[in-house]
């Protein structure tokens, strides 16, 4: 199990699964694989806190669950 959790503090959003970041795209969170700004690992951000803002990061979840799916929503 992998635990992610949202890069914008004080923000507390967290995010349990299997596999690789890239599945959190799925579900609305933007990953930015990294180092970022000098630091270690991915940006990660919740739905909320989408650099694009939440309209953005749902519409990207749709996009990327009709891909998985092979069906467009």
């Amino acid at each position: 199990m992998n635990i992610w959790e949202c890069a914008n503090p004080p923000c507390t959003s967290k995010a349990v699964g299997e596999g690789a970041a890239f599945g959190l795209r799925a579900i609305g969170w933007y990953v930015l694989n990294g180092p970022v700004n000098g630091e270690l690992g991915p940006d990660i951000r919740c739905p909320a806190h989408h650099p694009a803002g939440y309209a953005r990061a749902e519409q990207q979840a749709h996009e990327y669950q009709s891909a998985i799916s092979g069906w467009p929503r």
